[in-house]
């Protein structure tokens, strides 16, 4: 999910020195690392509370809205909207 901003963040860093981009990429990583193991933990706490336990009527529906939005933006990716005009493979 954050291939884009380390690729867009790499190509800003091209002129400084190795070092400097090693120190830039250890502590972005270390960050986005943390903010995952942060957000784990949070909804950990939160299945653990019972705060979620509401929300399991309608976490079937959810997923299943979830995979099929995947499935729609992989079939633009493919073929795209020909009617618009668009295509995502078009260079």
């Amino acid at each position: 999910m954050c291939g884009g901003i380390v690729t867009a963040l790499a190509l800003s860093t091209g002129d400084r020195s190795a070092a400097e981009r090693f120190l830039f990429n250890l502590l972005y990583h270390a960050g986005r690392i943390t903010t995952y193991a942060l957000l784990g933990l949070l909804a950990g706490l939160a299945v653990r509370a019972g705060v979620l336990d509401e929300f399991r009527s309608w976490a079937k529906w959810l997923f299943l809205a979830a995979n099929l939005l995947v499935l729609l933006m992989g079939l633009f990716t493919v073929i795209g909207i020909r009617s618009l005009g668009i295509s995502a493979l078009d260079g």
